[in-house]
């Protein structure tokens, strides 16, 4: 048997409740912000040959990503190309970059260009008269005469004894050598 122990007393609870009110969503009032990822930069940019003789041509080529603008020498070109150019002293070319981030970078070749020349003077000479032969050079490492290395520029009294052809051998520092007669 169960025997009772005091009283229980029903106490009265509360449910709280809850009141929702709509409110308008906000207007906009000031500037949306958008991030975006700038492509990375890549330049490849070159000129070749770049070491040539006078009346030769070198080909300057490039190709660019991620960038908003491309100049070659002050020009406005695509982002990819390329030109074929018969420079006649040595020569910078310049390639101005801009990213999207309108920073600017510049990147530089040069192609040397050389050159030699021979001269005698005069031109006919009796047996037994001498002449003067001189020679000249740019961007030149070595020069040789009818095989012989002489200086890069110089002259020299010749008396030869029959009809002579002088050849002129110049060379680059690349190796690549150009003969004049």
């Amino acid at each position: 048997t169960l025997t009772p122990v005091g009283t229980a007393t029903p106490t009265a609870t509360r449910t709280p409740t809850a009141t929702a009110t709509r409110t308008p969503p906000p207007t906009a009032t000031g500037t949306r912000t958008r991030t975006v990822t700038a492509l990375p930069l890549s330049v490849q940019f070159n000129a070749l040959p770049s070491q040539i003789f006078r009346n030769e041509e070198t080909t300057v080529s490039w190709n660019v990503t991620g960038a908003r603008s491309v100049t070659l020498d002050g020009t406005t070109v695509q982002a990819a190309g390329s030109v074929w150019h018969s420079p006649q002293d040595t020569v910078t070319y310049t390639l101005n970059v801009v990213n999207f981030a309108g920073q600017t970078f510049t990147y530089t070749k040069s192609v040397i260009v050389g050159w030699a020349s021979i001269s005698v003077y005069p031109k006919h000479i009796y047996p037994g008269g001498s002449a003067l032969l001189g020679w000249n050079s740019t961007e030149c490492v070595r020069v040789e005469i009818d095989e012989v290395q002489v200086a890069l520029d110089g002259s020299k009294t010749v008396s030869p004894l029959e009809t002579h052809t002088y050849n002129l051998l110049a060379v680059l520092p690349n190796g690549r050598g150009w003969s004049y007669d």
